[in-house]
């Protein structure tokens, strides 16, 4: 019966130690994709604000060659006229 007893008791403490490892190993991964999570979202971030500043240049160039567009009308109807 005592032979038993320590094989219950190997087995026993082998789940134990498997269980561990297992919670260990489950924690680091957990941290390794909260790492990724947020590099992820600052890569986002970071895109998104380059594409905010591209939609503002593209908006800025479309004023000034509406502007230039008007200005160089304006020049040509005058150079006709005269």
């Amino acid at each position: 019966m005592e032979g038993w007893q320590a094989i219950i008791s190997i087995l026993g403490g082998a789940m134990a130690s498997a269980f561990a490892v297992t919670k260990m190993s489950m924690a680091q991964q957990r941290s390794t994709l909260d790492r990724f999570m947020t590099f992820l979202e600052a890569a986002v971030q970071r895109q998104e604000n380059q594409s905010q500043r591209f939609a503002e240049a593209v908006d800025h160039l479309a004023d000034n060659v509406r502007e230039h567009t008007i200005m160089l009308r304006a020049l040509a109807e005058k150079r006709g006229a005269a």
